[in-house]
């Protein structure tokens, strides 16, 4: 492995150490105040300076993520709320929204709150507050690569009705810059059933600042489809369309906080993909006042994501922007019915969802990416 830019062996760093938490690791910890208490984490230190945590009690998604100490997710006001303040209203959902690296949007539902076939569902559905069985994390030795982990299990069912089940397993090498999410979605009944997910990635300052660009393989850019009106009314999702539609020639560009009452700008992207069927997007701020800037990219494959949505709300304290890849778009379960791209999983089905965030932090690293991107994008054009 690499640190500190040296290269050692597991023999050399174990005549070092008297344990490997003294570089790195991973550890459960609970939260103890107000509306987080008794909610189960897992920090992860990578020895590169990446740091993240999982949280088991929240679907095993991911909250804290920083490099070298420096934030690169956004966090909202909520905190790590407790899966059991989950209130199921149109909008409840956000009452305990953390932002976060990743907050997931799923299973059986997502995107904005709409009514399907007589059947209530609510804003991104249920995944993130439903605590993880199963848990477990450890880190073993893959030759002279130590790798931390960390994998739990979280079910979606109704007596009557769907019966999802998701295991996610988080990991990432010690010395490394990037972790990886691996996740698979089974029915687990003996009816087909309706299958939504959206990561919901949200990013915020000082990653996000007035200089940082979204570098995308975007073969199309379509603003906010106006007629996804039954959760926000017409006249909101009327402003987001036309606002979204007058940006959308910077739909890639950001700036500094505005006032409140900042309307949302809402894009869904149409990705390129490389041989491989992944997509690759970044999001590079070369303003970034220490060394050539800081950026991150996400990797993931365009073959069981094609959708992506971009959320940018650049209003003060909801600072943040929203790299979403999905299997659906954001107007909820009745639209993507209406419209033909709902997904049904059969009996026994599953699927599997694999994706990469790292982060990039010199002039060399930007561009290499840039020019990944750019050859895609040639590709596709």
């Amino acid at each position: 492995m690499e640190l500190w830019g040296r290269q050692f062996s597991k023999q050399e760093i174990l005549q070092r150490v008297g344990d490997i938490s003294q570089i790195g690791g991973v550890r459960s910890v609970e939260l103890r105040e107000g509306s987080e208490a008794g909610v189960a984490a897992i920090d992860f230190s990578s020895g590169s300076g990446l740091d993240f945590t999982v949280l088991p009690a929240r679907g095993m998604d991911i909250a804290r993520l920083e490099f070298k100490e420096i934030p690169l997710a956004w966090r909202s006001s909520t905190g790590e709320v407790g899966p059991w303040y989950y209130e199921f209203t149109p909008a409840g959902w956000s009452r305990g929204f953390f932002g976060g690296l990743l907050a997931t949007c799923g299973l059986a539902a997502a995107g904005h709150a709409s009514v399907d076939e007589g059947q209530e569902f609510s804003l991104h559905g249920r995944a993130s507050y439903i605590p993880a069985r199963n848990v477990m994390s450890d880190g073993y030795w893959d030759g002279d690569d130590y790798v931390m982990w960390a994998q739990g299990r979280v079910r979606e069912s109704v007596p009557l009705g769907e019966n999802l089940s998701l295991t996610r397993k988080v990991w990432c090498r010690m010395g490394e810059k990037a972790l990886h999410i691996r996740d698979t979605v089974e029915n687990l009944g003996f009816a087909p059933a309706a299958h939504m997910l959206v990561y919901h990635m949200n990013f915020g300052f000082p990653l996000l600042d007035a200089e940082t660009e979204l570098v995308a393989p975007a073969r199309a850019v379509i603003p906010w489809d106006i007629t996804w009106d039954q959760m926000l009314g017409a006249e909101m999702s009327r402003a987001i369309h036309e606002a979204s539609t007058e940006e959308i020639e910077r739909y890639h560009r950001f700036g500094t906080p505005q006032k409140p009452q900042y309307v949302n700008r809402v894009y869904n992207l149409v990705m390129g993909a490389d041989e491989n069927g992944d997509v690759t997007v970044a999001l590079l701020n070369r303003g970034f006042p220490q060394g050539d800037g800081i950026g991150l990219y996400l990797k993931y494959s365009g073959r069981t994501l094609p959708e992506f949505t971009l959320w940018k709300v650049l209003e003060q304290q909801s600072y943040v922007v929203g790299l979403e890849p999905g299997n659906c778009r954001q107007g909820g379960r009745a639209a993507e019915r209406a419209q033909g791209r709902l997904k049904v999983l059969e009996p026994a089905e599953t699927v599997t969802y694999e994706l990469e965030v790292g982060v990039l932090e010199t002039e060399a690293e930007f561009q290499a990416v840039e020019e990944q991107i750019a050859a895609v994008r040639r590709g596709v054009n």
